[in-house]
């Protein structure tokens, strides 16, 4: 994305392999190449994630920028952030 306007212009990119249907493996980097307040940045992330029946657990290390976070069809105003996320889900 290419602007003018509050942080710059951004590019992005994702690697992501899937082992049968047990383990997807993530990594990503999101670039701040032309910031308007800051220098350049990169965000990086790498994540695993393995399901089991009707459960799914995730790992991940991230680095995120301050702003609205979208996932899975819910948006959200985060912080900046940079460590790890646990996450587990599942259905009974």
């Amino acid at each position: 994305m290419t602007t003018q306007q509050d942080y710059g212009s951004w590019l992005f990119g994702l690697v992501e392999y899937s082992i049968a249907s047990k383990w997807i493996f993530t990594v990503s980097d999101m670039w701040n190449w032309q910031p308007k307040k800051t220098t350049a940045l990169h965000y990086p992330s790498v994540s695993a994630v393995f399901s089991h029946g009707v459960s799914r657990f995730s790992l991940a290390f991230v680095k995120q920028v301050e702003g609205v976070i979208c996932t899975g069809g819910i948006c959200r105003l985060e912080p900046a952030f940079s460590g790890f996320k646990l996450g587990v889900n599942t259905a009974f």
